[in-house]
């Protein structure tokens, strides 16, 4: 049976579908280094970096995993996004509730702190550690701010 499309085709010219696949697996994986920090994993790396960066306790408290984000950057092009994914962690169980009530609000605020972005920003080594600073600053002045104990990157990918 012949298929005729893409990758799928006949074997030509002595070139086997799984050669074709393991191609397009190196060409992917070739990609995904070349990106800034050539991390395979940038969320299990972010996260590990979060946990380094703080002097408390390797124990983390009740968390909130937020709605991916995709927010366009500040560049006059209007080609440059980052998508991200923040976790929440909290003090205590019991404000849990009280915080989901305020995750419409939090999402808004963190839209409009990266929105403000620029791509020349998300290259720098450091940009990560000041957008949580500067993130989790902005939520602490807010009715739940004083139960929101840490913020950590579950993705952080910019283009």
């Amino acid at each position: 049976m012949k298929l005729s499309i893409g990758i799928f085709q006949a074997p030509t010219k002595g070139r086997t579908f799984r050669t074709r696949v393991g191609l397009l697996w190196l060409a992917a994986w070739v990609g995904v280094m070349s990106l800034p920090g050539g991390d395979i994993s940038p969320g299990i790396a972010s996260e590990k970096k979060a946990e380094a960066g703080t002097a408390k306790a390797s124990w983390l408290g009740p968390i909130i995993k937020m709605s991916p984000l995709v927010v366009n950057l500040n560049e006059p092009s209007g080609r440059h996004y980052l998508k991200t994914t923040i976790i929440l962690e909290l003090g205590r169980m019991e404000w849990v509730e009280e915080v989901q009530q305020q995750i419409p609000w939090l999402t808004d605020m963190v839209i409009l702190t990266l929105g403000d972005k620029k791509l020349a920003d998300m290259q720098n080594p450091q940009t990560k550690e000041e957008i949580r600073k500067e993130i989790l600053a902005k939520a602490q002045k807010t009715p739940v701010g004083g139960m929101i104990k840490q913020i950590y990157f579950d993705e952080f990918l910019f283009q």
